[in-house]
C-alpha cells in the first residue's frame, strides 16, 4: 500500500466521520481505526488533527473553487462591468456542485460543510481555513450579486445572502434523507429519486424568486 493510498483513506474516513459526528467529537484513533492505518501515519501526512482537517478542505475546496472561478470569469469576459444576469450568476454558483466530482461524488463532504450552520464548533474549526481558501472568490460573488440586485439595501441584501448560502448548503446537502423521510411518513409527492440536476435547477429558480422579491411588508399588498 503507498503513501498516497494511505493518504486519501485516512481524508476519506475523517471525512466521513467529521460529518456524521462534528470535529471535535472524533478523535484520531477512530480515524486511524476506520482507515487502517496507525497514528504515526496521521502525524506523517498532516502534522496533526487541525492539519488533516485543512488537508480535506483543501481537497475539495480548491477544484469547486476553481470551476466557480471559471465560470465569473467567462460572465465578466461576456458583460464586463455592466450588471451580471442573476440567472447565469445563480448558475455559476450552483452548478458545479453537480458538475465537479470533487463535490458531486462527496455526499459526507457537503453535510460536513453544512454543519457550519448548525453547529458552532465546527463552525469554529473551519472558518479559518474556508475563509483563506475561498474568501476572495466569495467576495467576488457578494459583489456581483449586489450589482445585480440594486433594488436591495444592505440589511435586506444580507438575510438574503444569508439564505442564499443556507440553501446551498444545507439544502443540497440533505435532500436524500429528506425525501426518505417524506417517504417514510407516507407523504405520496415524494420522488422516488433525488436528481441533482434538477435539484440545481430547481435552487436557481426558488433562489432567483425570493432575492428579486420586492421590499415590502408582509401582507402589505392584501391591505392596500
Amino acid at each position: 500500500m503507498t503513501d498516497a493510498d494511505t493518504r486519501s483513506r485516512l481524508l476519506d474516513a475523517a471525512e466521513r466521520l467529521f460529518a456524521e459526528e462534528g470535529f471535535a467529537a472524533v478523535g484520531l484513533r477512530a480515524i486511524t481505526a476506520a482507515a487502517g492505518a496507525n497514528l504515526a501515519a496521521v502525524n506523517y501526512h498532516f502534522g496533526s488533527k487541525d492539519g488533516l482537517l485543512r488537508a480535506l478542505l483543501e481537497r475539495r475546496v480548491t477544484p469547486l473553487n476553481a470551476a466557480q472561478e471559471a465560470h465569473l470569469d467567462a460572465l465578466e469576459a461576456a458583460h464586463g462591468t455592466s450588471p451580471w444576469p442573476l440567472d447565469a450568476l445563480l448558475r455559476a454558483l450552483f452548478e458545479p456542485l453537480v458538475t465537479e466530482p470533487c463535490i458531486r461524488d462527496a455526499p459526507h463532504f457537503r453535510r460536513l460543510l453544512s454543519r457550519m450552520y448548525l453547529y458552532r464548533d465546527d463552525r469554529d474549526h473551519m472558518e479559518p481555513t474556508l475563509n483563506e481558501l475561498s474568501g476572495s472568490l466569495r467576495l467576488r460573488f457578494v459583489e456581483a450579486l449586489r450589482t445585480a440586485l440594486p433594488h436591495l439595501d444592505t440589511e435586506v441584501f444580507f438575510y438574503r445572502a444569508a439564505f442564499l448560502s443556507g440553501a446551498m448548503w444545507a439544502g443540497m446537502a440533505h435532500l436524500e434523507e429528506q425525501a426518505a423521510c417524506c417517504a417514510r411518513s407516507g407523504e405520496n409527492w415524494v420522488p422516488t429519486h433525488v436528481d441533482s440536476q434538477r435539484a440545481v435547477e430547481e435552487l436557481i429558480r426558488f433562489c432567483h424568486g425570493g432575492l428579486v422579491a420586492a421590499v415590502t411588508s408582509i401582507g402589505e399588498k392584501d391591505h392596500a
